[in-house]
């Protein structure tokens, strides 16, 4: 068989397995099946039979479980970064990832994916202090006491971290940085009172448009989840609106009057001040969020990121923004060694629980399902030796086992009962209505 040598007791090359995973982190699995499908008609035939998608997700999962699974290195570094994540249903699922500081990437260089070990994906019926304390506890096993922990103080999370750290006390505990910035964005703007006149006039002008001939001008739709960590998109349309309406593009007007251009937007007008004080305030968090995303944490973090953000500073508004993620630095990098570095942001794994999602598809709004299992082929590193200890080392029964105990029966599986048993009883009176004729 083409594309490598096949791993024991299986049939299609451990490169084509490599490709087929690749891709499904990238589409859906039904999607990697038709990409295959063109490659072997028009570009490699050569690679013979195409595996069908539910292939793919078996070896998915055998991947996700053997790394999940396998023994991790005993050291005295390693930092974990938890979140748990959510889905239709009453399960929860904590996610501990892991990285050693040894192997932190270098300054400049963000923490991704594939820097990243799965120490633990714990779905969860309970989720408080003492549930979360008790999985802590449990993984300490895997890798040893961490050094550090990251997240972004979750009350669930919160708790049971804090109860964590009684019993390890040299555990630095680190607050993600955007979601630190996203809390004074919000305090700032609640504190604005234009601001809730601006949210509510963008409602109604995005109602008024979107079925007109201005509806390119449209904004965007307000996230309810997480929006202040979103505020760019929308001051970016605030500006590009505003400046429209000074200078009457010809790219705009080809589609719609100057009349119509003021009757519907032209109330931005009396937000210009506001737009521009809130877009030094989206500056300084970003400049902030970047700094300590991309260097992490030292002893110079605090010098850094007042030197990169004050010079963003318009006003006494921004200045104590400034000064704020100044000292959030200085805290979070108090007691820390010459040369050492943790990492600032638990981003990284906001990241893992979307590429999850998107794997999962349209699964995704029905509960967990076993791809939540995709979490531990998506991080780390995906070559063949991996891919090779992985289909040799896991049986699918394992997986399927996992599963299990694990998720027992889904949302999803759920339904699918309640739907046969009405085929059954509609199968059942038809047969009933035709005797009796």
């Amino acid at each position: 068989m083409s594309g490598g040598h096949p791993p024991r007791r299986h049939s299609y090359g451990v490169s084509q397995i490599c490709l087929t995973l690749r891709f499904a982190l990238g589409l859906t699995l039904r999607a990697v099946t038709r990409v295959w499908s063109l490659l072997t008609a028009h570009l490699l035939p050569a690679l013979g039979e195409t595996p069908h998608w539910t292939t793919g997700r078996m070896w998915l999962l055998r991947v996700g479980y053997y790394k999940l699974t396998r023994p991790k290195v005993q050291a005295a570094d390693w930092v974990w970064i938890l979140d748990h994540t959510v889905q239709a249903g009453r399960l929860k699922c904590l996610v501990i990832l892991g990285i050693r500081l040894a192997d932190l990437p270098p300054p400049g260089e963000h923490l991704a994916l594939r820097h990243l070990e799965p120490i633990g994906v714990v779905p969860m019926a309970s989720s408080n202090g003492e549930a979360v304390l008790e999985q802590l506890e449990r993984h300490v096993s895997v890798t040893g006491p961490p050094c550090g922990i990251v997240s972004d103080h979750g009350a669930d999370l919160w708790a049971g971290v804090q109860r964590f750290c009684r019993g390890y006390s040299a555990v630095r505990v680190i607050y993600d940085v955007a979601h630190k910035a996203a809390c004074l964005l919000k305090g700032l703007l609640e504190r604005d009172t234009r601001w809730a006149t601006f949210s509510k006039q963008l409602l109604v002008a995005k109602r008024k448009i979107q079925q007109t001939e201005l509806a390119f001008l449209a904004p965007a739709t307000q996230r309810s989840k997480a929006r202040y960590m979103n505020l760019g998109p929308l001051l970016d349309w605030a500006d590009a609106i505003l400046w429209a309406l000074d200078e009457r593009p010809v790219e705009v007007l080809r589609y719609c009057s100057v009349e119509r251009l003021e009757e519907k937007l032209g109330w931005l007008r009396d937000y210009r001040p506001a737009v521009s004080t809130w877009e030094q305030w989206r500056r300084i968090a970003e400049a902030g969020v970047e700094i300590l995303r991309n260097s992490g944490l030292t002893l110079s973090t605090p010098g850094e990121l007042h030197a990169r953000i004050r010079p963003l500073v318009r006003d006494g508004s921004g200045l104590w923004l400034c000064e704020q993620l100044r000292e959030f630095a200085r805290e979070q990098t108090r007691g820390l060694k010459e040369r050492e570095r943790y990492p600032g942001s638990s981003e990284v794994i906001e990241s893992c629980f979307g590429k999850q999602k998107s794997l999962s598809g349209e699964q995704s709004q029905g509960g967990f399902t076993s791809l939540i299992l995709g979490i531990g082929a998506l991080v780390g590193s995906l070559d063949e030796e991996v891919v090779r200890a992985a289909l040799e080392q896991t049986p699918g029964k394992m997986v399927r086992r996992w599963c299990a105990e694990q998720l027992g029966v889904t949302p999803q599986a759920q339904r699918q009962v309640v739907f046969a048993a009405r085929r059954q009883a509609q199968e059942i009176a038809e047969e009933q209505i035709s005797a009796s004729t």
